[in-house]
């Protein structure tokens, strides 16, 4: 098992080596959620940016709630695709020039931002 994964009990270690697990394990998963971010296609301003929340949230929870608010996406929508609704937000979002990657069902459809 990767010494990451091992828990620590306060009483077996002392209080230093206790806050350094802690520590360690937020780092990696501030890490993870940067990879994943990566990998679903966000820019390099906005994985700054999460970076700057997380690096100052108390938790993982309050920090991608804030970076949600401030992207001002949907839930339906990540990086580099958005799920329009409607034909009429389908149109709208053409009009933009979002580029539309397949019929979801009946009147769901998978854009693509450029």
């Amino acid at each position: 098992m990767h010494p990451l994964f091992v828990e620590i009990s306060p009483a077996k270690a002392s209080f230093s080596d206790y806050c350094q697990k802690l520590i360690t394990e937020k780092k990696l998963k501030i890490e993870m959620l940067l990879n994943f971010a990566k990998m679903q296609g966000y820019e390099d301003d906005q994985l700054k940016r999460l970076e700057d929340i997380l690096a100052r949230s108390k938790d993982m929870d309050e920090a991608i709630s804030e970076f949600r608010s401030l992207k001002g996406e949907s839930a339906n929508g990540n990086g580099k695709h958005i799920i329009a609704e409607s034909e009429s937000e389908l149109l709208k979002r053409l009009n933009e020039g979002l580029s539309l990657v397949q019929n979801l069902n009946g009147d769901r459809f998978l854009l693509h931002k450029p």
